[in-house]
């Protein structure tokens, strides 16, 4: 069995990666470059590498002529749009479903494979994009091509949701569970179910974003969260 090389730059990146997500630095915390280097006994070239890598993962922000820190979430927005998100995606679902034929449901049991496959491996890094694949792969398969456009616009204006299975490894298991249920629900063209599965599932992911945020914040979890208006109406 070979053993994968690490650069300098690689050891740097998934140290500073997983202090950030596992809330040892907190958002908004600068990262001094000459400090960070001292500590890894290198030079300060492959630490600007890691940032840069890290920049572009969305988990670290650099401003001209101040300098690198770790993001900051807007909390309110974030969960804001994840609650608008979450209604129209059950939307999606209801409608797409029995739009789904044999290639989507090919694609949809592919995704499911190679999910299951990361989570046994432990490479909680890759569900990120497959989540997002298998989501999305559903709802274009309707024919309501501005639902499909409002929902991807959405996802894309946080990255953090998508990266969900690295900041809360413990709920990959349990989500790609709730994933086979969606898709069995799918293979027999029960609209209605696979719905209400999205639903929970995408309520669950929810909650287990808040505890992350509420970890590398300190801040008590649903403190500063807007009204759930799918709670008021089913309470």
């Amino acid at each position: 069995m070979s053993i994968a090389y690490k650069t300098k730059t690689d050891v740097v990146r998934e140290k500073l990666r997983k202090d950030i997500l596992e809330g040892r630095i907190k958002p908004g915390c600068r990262i001094i470059i000459s400090e960070m280097a001292k500590e890894f006994g290198l030079s300060e070239i492959p630490v600007r590498e890691a940032i840069r890598r890290l920049e572009s993962e969305g988990l670290i922000q650099y401003t001209p002529h101040v300098g690198a820190a770790v993001s900051i979430i807007d909390e309110n927005e974030f969960f804001e749009i994840y609650l608008i998100r979450i209604e129209l995606e059950v939307l999606a679902t209801r409608l797409a479903v029995p739009h789904i034929g044999h290639r989507a449901l090919s694609k949809l049991k592919n995704l499911m494979s190679r999910a299951e496959a990361a989570v046994g491996q432990g490479m909680h890094e890759k569900l990120g994009p497959l989540n997002k694949d298998f989501h999305l792969s559903i709802y274009q398969a309707g024919p309501y091509a501005h639902l499909y456009k409002m929902i991807v616009d959405l996802w894309d204006k946080f990255e953090f949701s998508n990266r969900v299975f690295s900041y809360v490894p413990d709920r990959a298991a349990g989500s790609w569970e709730e994933h086979l249920r969606i898709l069995k629900a799918i293979e027999s063209g029960d609209a209605d179910t696979a719905a209400e599965l999205v639903r929970m599932q995408k309520h669950r992911t929810k909650k287990a974003l808040e505890q992350s945020l509420a970890k590398s914040t300190g801040r008590v979890p649903g403190k500063i969260e807007p009204v759930d208006p799918v709670g008021i109406r089913n309470a």
